[in-house]
């Protein structure tokens, strides 16, 4: 056995992170100030968007942005089972009610099908969809906003996995002609194309509305240190608060990181693709496996593979036999994701069964998420699919292998 081990994710760091972080320690401020700026304008700039707010993680980007939207107990915001908790969480904590949805065949994305069938069920009680850009392959944006127009609803776009990604021109977060995007919510966290350790960006075509993100990330007030001690026209100690806010701010140590990191966010997307695709070129014979679609402008943040149930009858008992023999074999590998209603808290919550919603069902009972970072060579892929084709053979009928 090769043990070397193929971790599931690896960030892209080195030199020029370590220059920046020098940069600021010698600078002497560390909290929110002018890296933090440059940070956003430079995302801002690269991605095409009016307005960048840096935050302290993806989960405090969601936060904010449904903050901002003064929901009121008793509306509701639709959001995918087939996601991680951050985005119904949050849409718990500030007094609305969580509305999942079920995932498209396809790609595991959010059903406009389904969404659909709520709105018209739920009509007039929801007031937004927060939509997940899945692995970083993009949702049905033209679907989504169609929807919203109709319905009269806001999106709030979960692009954790989707920096950077692109549809058609334009890039995920950008500036686009839709009237109903509120905003777009980034994560920089460890595994993610462009990390900061942990944070996120929100971003907006809103110039009233960014201004209140601003205040919002800190507490309401009317501005942060760093702009108070530049100030000259009233006292550094001197500040305003007009509205209850969050402790939701950037660091300039995380930002210098991250300014670093959008040096090398296109080249390590063009990087993942190359590994994407070659597991595709390398896995499309296999029968007994569901590939994850080839989606033009991805940033492939993770590879998801599933298992067929045709091929595996015990479907969920086989694919973490599968993941452990991967793991003794010295491959990394992770699930992505157990449905939000099939978690204890929000099954009990929610009042669903497992089978509620069929499609994520199904996917969670195959997933397997596999190896994918931008510095994966090519001989690491052709290990793990190597590993995967010895694993798969050891639980497939005879007549299968």
């Amino acid at each position: 056995m090769n043990s070397k081990k193929i971790p599931l994710a690896r960030p892209w760091v080195g030199t020029e992170e370590l220059k920046n972080l020098e940069r600021v320690l010698n600078r002497g401020w560390l909290t929110t100030g002018p890296e933090v700026k440059q940070f956003e304008e430079e995302f801002r700039s690269r991605i095409k968007a009016q307005h960048a707010i840096a935050v302290s993680s993806g989960t405090q980007a969601l936060e904010l942005a449904l903050a901002s939207l003064d929901l009121r107990p008793g509306e509701k915001v639709i959001t995918p089972s087939y996601t991680f908790a951050a985005a119904p969480e949050v849409i718990l904590r500030l007094g609305a009610q969580v509305v999942l949805v079920d995932a498209d065949e396809r790609d595991l994305n959010i059903s406009i099908e389904k969404t659909r069938e709520i709105l018209e069920r739920e009509s007039g009680t929801v007031r937004a969809i927060l939509p997940v850009h899945l692995a970083g392959h993009p949702v049905d944006i033209q679907g989504l906003d169609s929807l919203a127009e109709e319905f009269g609803l806001k999106i709030i776009e979960d692009a954790a996995h989707a920096y950077p990604t692109q549809v058609g021109p334009n890039w995920i977060g950008g500036q686009q002609n839709r009237p109903h995007l509120h905003t777009t919510c980034f994560s920089f966290y460890a595994n993610k194309t462009l990390t900061t350790g942990e944070g996120g960006m929100i971003t907006t075509e809103d110039e009233e509305l960014a201004q209140r993100l601003r205040k919002l990330t800190l507490h309401g007030m009317e501005k942060n240190t760093w702009k108070r001690v530049q100030s000259k026209n009233q006292p550094s100690w001197e500040y305003e608060i007009n509205e209850r806010g969050f402790k939701a701010n950037m660091s300039d140590l995380a930002a210098a990181v991250g300014l670093a990191q959008l040096e090398k966010a296109h080249r390590a997307r063009e990087l993942r693709t190359e590994r994407a695709k070659q597991y595709l070129s390398l896995l499309s014979h296999r029968k007994d496996l569901i590939l994850p679609p080839d989606v033009e402008g991805s940033s492939w943040h993770l590879f998801i593979i599933r298992l067929k149930r045709e091929a595996f009858p015990n479907l969920m008992e086989k694919r973490n036999q599968v993941m452990t023999d991967l793991s003794e074999a010295g491959i990394e590998t992770s699930l992505h994701y157990r449905p939000i209603h099939m978690h204890t808290y929000y099954k009990d919550l929610l009042k669903h069964q497992d089978g509620d919603f069929p499609v994520c069902f199904e996917g969670y009972q195959g997933a397997i998420t596999l190896p994918l970072f931008a510095q994966m060579t090519e001989e690491e892929v052709e290990r793990v699919v190597e590993e995967l084709g010895k694993t798969l053979a050891d639980y497939l009928p005879p007549h299968q292998r």
